[in-house]
């Protein structure tokens, strides 16, 4: 195993409560890999990771800038083009903006290829369905 991830880190840092579970990074195949282990006991039912809505970039938060609230309410970009847009905005700002951590550690998924990020948006057909069972974020990306 190589360095643990620093996802979980800035949640902590933004006020988020201590997570039941830690990202590691480990190598298979010659590649690093990100998995999700448990780092406490966990139960049947048991939230593994709870991340407040005020921490997750939403539509809301883009609304809050009336540039991009236009574009989306006069459908000239859709509303995932507008978060990708609001992203590349924020990435632009740097250590300023209050996403610095998050957009970091997607930039260094992201250089990971086909092994890093990517959005459920972006998931083949049933993939959210399967991967995400249980969660009602199933029925908002389907």
């Amino acid at each position: 195993m190589i360095a643990a991830s620093s996802f979980c880190a800035p949640l902590q840092e933004s006020g988020a409560p201590q997570q039941k579970v830690r990202v590691e990074t480990v190598q298979r195949n010659g590649q690093h890999v990100d998995i999700t282990v448990a780092s406490q006991p966990l139960a049947p039912g048991d939230v593994a990771l709870r991340i407040p809505e005020r921490l997750i970039v939403t539509l809301d938060q883009v609304f809050q800038d009336n540039t991009l609230a236009e574009l989306v309410t006069t459908g000239k970009l859709s509303e995932l083009a507008c978060l990708t847009l609001y992203l590349a905005y924020e990435k632009k700002r740097g250590k300023e903006s209050c996403w610095y951590a998050f957009i970091k550690e997607l930039d260094r998924m992201q250089g990971r290829g086909s092994q890093g990020a990517k959005s459920p948006l972006l998931w083949d057909e049933g993939q959210a369905a399967e991967l995400l069972a249980g969660s009602p974020v199933v029925a908002e990306i389907e």
